[in-house]
């Protein structure tokens, strides 16, 4: 019955975070949602100006763990900058893995699959709303994403990757 909760964490540079005022602002500042950042906020503050957050919506990492960070959020909500290569990036894997309902940008599909949610930044606050106002919905598709982490993360894979590797480099 509360306002959803989005979030967005990176200890990354400015091309973790959206290219332009606009985009971050229809994003991250919308009336229907509280949002939350937590991380290095430097880069984006430094790119898109220095009053983007309000006290409220930092997160202190020095203090807060990571995990704590997650059990404040609903969301992880992430658009980079568009000169950004596209490789899996373990901010998304955690938030994946800590059951958030996971929202990105439609080229990242090819990466993330069916684990997360893919939107215009237009579109981020629908898809909130949707998402929050049915549980079933929201559960199914945050399990969804913790069923990728498990497959990718679990001994076959690692067992696979490994064999890769040895393959890669006995073949040098």
């Amino acid at each position: 019955k509360r306002k959803p909760v989005i979030g967005f964490h990176s200890f990354g540079n400015k091309f973790r975070w959206p290219s332009t005022l606009e985009t971050f602002q229809t994003i991250y500042s919308v009336d229907k949602y509280e949002t939350l950042f937590y991380g290095l906020l430097k880069p984006a503050t430094n790119t898109l100006g220095a009053d983007i957050f309000t006290d409220s919506q930092r997160i202190d990492y020095r203090s807060t763990s990571l995990e704590a960070f997650f059990d404040l959020i609903d969301f992880w909500v992430y658009y980079p900058h568009e000169r950004l290569l596209d490789r899996p990036w373990q901010a998304v894997l955690l938030a994946l893995q800590a059951g958030k309902v996971v929202i990105l940008p439609q080229k990242l599909e090819p990466i993330y699959g069916a684990a997360a949610v893919y939107a215009e930044p237009h579109e981020v606050a629908s898809i909130v709303s949707e998402y929050s106002q049915d549980d079933k919905k929201y559960i199914e598709q945050a399990e969804r994403g913790q069923k990728l982490i498990e497959k990718m993360f679990d001994q076959q894979a690692f067992t696979e990757r490994l064999g890769q590797l040895m393959t890669t480099a006995s073949c040098r």
